[in-house]
């Protein structure tokens, strides 16, 4: 069963003055005879329904100041409606009689569900989280959301949890199903580290500092001065003791890691002259590989890390690299072999495992190592329409990807 607007001019009264050129953005049925209408200019108008497809207005009030973005009614006939950061209760057999206004502190309304029949909960969803309540009690956090663009992302050795850090700053730990906490630095970070014994998350920022903070709260805990540019990219070996910061200014600093990831001192610099993007350790703790921006081009490099020395990357192949992030490899040519056209921006590796996201929206499983002369196998699933900007594996049945702000968390089936 369908019910249709007005079909023709006569049914819709001319607007009031100064109100022409408004656009409809929201709409809900009140009972059986009524329609509640929220326009662009933050205007409500409640029609009454009359036989033979007419149509009469009963009420038009200025709900909110701008746009009227939603709008649900209960059965009993209470309307709420949702402009910018505000809820308002009207009821529509008193004429839309005020009744209550709610003040969200963070978000702006985008969506009203109204769940049940005898007292139905209130869900809103803002644009960075989904709310559970009523407008007569109050609003909780239900399903926490991203606020922005998601810059980087690190999973903890337990494979339970994954650590994110977005373009609004804030720094998130969550486990697949809820938030479990929350920071926002003054400082923008770019990229985020968890330490192998999992009690310390490293941020890197834009001012060339690393953070330290707690894993199980949040807490800043302590700030170590690295370089004068923008840290990219962050990478533990094996056992934590070291931390490989790569930076915009194309260098790779070393630092020793003690006292469980929260402290931190310089050891070398491996110096280059192009923007990091990756940096992996090998098995052995004595070889880094990095891939690094040049021009519109991307390289490889390999470094023995105790002699500040960059030898020849085919001698990659003979390493095992744990935790392969580097899209570009002598271990992982034959990805880029397989199908023609694609580009890959994130990978990493879970055993013999290799998950890749494109720019094409597909998320690929290949084989590890996949080099370039052997046969190429894979499976591929869609993300969606746009880019996959990052893959992480969470353990060997799942996996971690993001495009802008959106996370995907997906179950790998043997």
């Amino acid at each position: 069963m369908f019910s249709r607007f007005p079909s023709h001019s006569k049914f819709i009264p001319t607007p009031p003055q100064g109100h022409s050129g408004r656009t409809i953005q929201s709409w809900a049925f009140v009972g059986e005879t009524g329609l509640a209408v929220g326009d662009s200019s933050g205007y409500i108008t409640l029609w009454a329904i009359l036989p033979g497809d007419a149509f009469r207005i009963i009420k038009e009030v200025r709900a909110h100041e701008k746009e009227v973005s939603c709008m649900a009614a209960t059965s009993e006939g209470t309307l709420i409606s949702g402009g910018q950061n505000e809820l308002k209760a009207w009821d529509a057999h008193q004429r839309l009689q005020h009744l209550a206004t709610m003040d969200l502190a963070d978000g702006e309304v985008r969506a009203l569900q109204l769940q049940g029949t005898s007292g139905p909960a209130l869900y809103v969803g803002t644009n960075d989280a989904i709310l559970e309540g009523s407008l007569q009690t109050s609003l909780q956090s239900f399903i926490p959301g991203v606020e922005a663009g998601i810059y980087d992302l690190c999973v903890d050795v337990q494979g339970q949890s994954f650590v994110t850090v977005d373009r609004h700053r804030n720094i998130c730990r969550w486990s697949t199903r809820h938030l479990m906490w929350k920071t926002k630095p003054r400082v923008d970070c770019y990229c985020v580290g968890f330490h192998p014994e999992g009690r310390a998350v490293v941020a890197g920022g834009a001012n060339g500092k690393l953070l330290v903070l707690h894993a199980d709260g949040g807490l800043v805990v302590a700030t170590v001065f690295v370089a004068d540019a923008a840290l990219k990219a962050l990478a533990y070996n094996t056992d934590g003791s070291v931390l490989a910061a790569g930076c915009e200014d194309g260098n790779i600093y070393i630092c020793g890691s003690k006292n469980h990831g929260y402290l931190y001192k310089m050891h070398t610099v491996l110096k280059n002259e192009w923007p990091i993007l990756q940096v992996d350790w090998a098995d052995d703790g004595e070889s880094l590989q990095s891939c690094y921006r040049k021009a519109d081009f991307c390289e490889v490099a390999l470094w023995k890390v105790a002699e500040s020395k960059r030898v020849s990357s085919a001698l990659s192949k003979s390493m095992d690299w744990p935790q392969h992030t580097c899209i570009l490899s002598h271990n992982i040519l034959g990805i880029w072999k397989a199908l023609e056209g694609a580009f890959y921006l994130s990978c990493h590796r879970n055993g013999s495992k290799l998950a890749t996201g494109a720019q094409d929206g597909h998320i690929r499983i290949f084989s590890y190592p996949c080099r370039e002369a052997e046969q190429v196998v894979y499976e591929e699933q869609k993300q969606g329409p746009r880019q996959v900007d990052i893959v992480r594996f969470l353990n060997a049945g799942s996996l971690i990807s993001c495009f802008g702000p959106a996370v995907y968390v997906w179950n790998i089936k043997e």
